[in-house]
């Protein structure tokens, strides 16, 4: 069963023990897939929360800007592949209703 309390609370603990460390905060072992695939997109939008926040340096040289795009980019591509995942996670695992329309997954 799902538990999105959980999964929330995982996030502030998460955010909290990064603003911490600022280093690698290690995925539970115990965690199943989906809360792994949380714990992977939520470093993700953390990473990219503090990249979006060096581009808003007042002053900071074009060359830097240029960097923090890239490393934005980068980190929205990660971030929305980690969506998909999840995605792809729960559509294994839903009942699906035999008269409703077929829900087609995309691999790749």
């Amino acid at each position: 069963m799902l538990d999105a309390l959980l999964i929330t609370r995982m996030q502030d603990e998460m955010t909290a023990a990064l603003h911490e460390t600022e280093s690698e905060v290690a995925i539970q072992t115990g965690a199943d897939g989906l809360m792994a695939l949380a714990m992977g997109q939520h470093r993700a939008n953390f990473e990219l929360w503090h990249e979006e926040d060096k581009a808003r340096v007042p002053g900071v040289p074009d060359a830097e800007i240029v960097r923090v795009k890239h490393a934005i980019d980068a980190l929205n591509q990660r971030r929305n592949d980690l969506v998909e995942k999840m995605d792809l996670w729960l559509i294994d695992r839903l009942e699906q209703d035999p008269v409703a329309p077929c829900i087609r997954r995309r691999r790749g």
